[in-house]
């Protein structure tokens, strides 16, 4: 009975620490998302101009670059560079 009791321990120990893993992930992408959209809000400032007769066309071309940069894969590791052998 002891070591059904040990297993039960464990399991949640390492459940456990499953949890915090992907907590921290979860909390390190919300900066990574708001960092995003304020670039984009940036982007589209500039694009604009301060010209408020955008054309439909215009105002659909900034909106395709915006989403183009909102799926952008974003590097949160630095990995460590291997050099070539030539």
């Amino acid at each position: 009975m002891s070591e059904s009791k040990t297993n039960t321990n464990k399991t949640h120990k390492d459940i456990d620490s499953e949890d915090q893993s992907n907590s921290i992930e979860k909390k390190s992408v919300k900066p990574l998302d708001d960092a995003v959209e304020k670039a984009i809000e940036l982007f589209r400032k500039i694009r604009e101009g301060g010209n408020v007769d955008l054309t439909e066309k215009q105002i659909a071309e900034i909106d395709k670059e915006c989403e183009i940069i909102r799926n952008r894969d974003i590097i949160t590791k630095d990995l460590e560079h291997t050099g070539r052998n030539y």
